[in-house]
């Protein structure tokens, strides 16, 4: 039985185009199925009776993502057509609902997250600079908002210092949250998901940030 969570117009919308986006694969407009998992700003949704689709609705706005929903999805295309991302057959104007390939979440070799790290790093260049200074300025003052302890002021120069001599790195595309929630298997193949931190960055971060 499908699991109505959200009635967002936009995800209503995507499932009445289903003709343009199933390829033949039902006769039936699909229907929102159970939720399959939920981060800080995303929920995933099977599509019922559809068995290799998904539907990813952006439910709310994370203030610090680099890009915002319609950035991440152009950049997720062209992770895609290097087959390093998984296919995005819709997506709505505004970018906050996508059907895209469902992937299987198993575990993941060292070796494979490694080379799909690589690969990614040779992408062309694509979207916005990630200046690791400015976005750690960012995080602190959200954090001060927060009441957080912040750290001491010699801890912060000594930071400051080490995230300069990234910056002043040759830049390369970077997905700049490959953990291991963002990574699942079509097949044989390992692909990355959500990209909205995705952006032309210190590749030394990239892999800290992975590791």
């Amino acid at each position: 039985m499908a699991i109505h969570t959200d009635h967002d117009p936009s995800i209503e919308a995507a499932l009445n185009q289903w003709r343009h986006w199933t390829s033949g694969d039902t006769n039936d407009r699909p229907a929102l199925g159970e939720l399959l998992g939920e981060g800080s700003a995303n929920r995933v949704y099977e599509l019922l009776p559809l068995r290799q689709q998904v539907l990813r609705f952006a439910h709310k706005s994370h203030e610090l993502s680099v890009n915002r929903s319609r950035q991440e999805i152009a950049l997720w295309k062209l992770a895609a057509n290097e087959g390093l991302a998984p296919a995005v057959y819709y997506h709505s104007d505004g970018g906050d609902v996508v059907i895209t390939d469902r992937l299987s979440f198993r575990d993941v070799s060292l070796e494979a997250h490694a080379e799909l790290c690589k690969q990614i790093h040779h992408l062309p260049p694509r979207g916005s600079r990630l200046r690791l200074t400015e976005v750690t300025a960012t995080y602190r003052a959200a954090a001060n908002q927060k009441s957080l302890q912040p750290s001491s002021e010699t801890d912060r120069q000594s930071i400051r210092r080490d995230l300069s001599q990234l910056d002043s790195e040759a830049h390369v595309f970077c997905h700049n949250d490959l953990s291991p929630h963002n990574l699942g298997w079509l097949g044989d193949r390992l692909l990355a998901i959500d990209w909205e931190y995705a952006a032309m960055g210190s590749p030394h971060y990239d892999v800290a940030s992975t590791s």
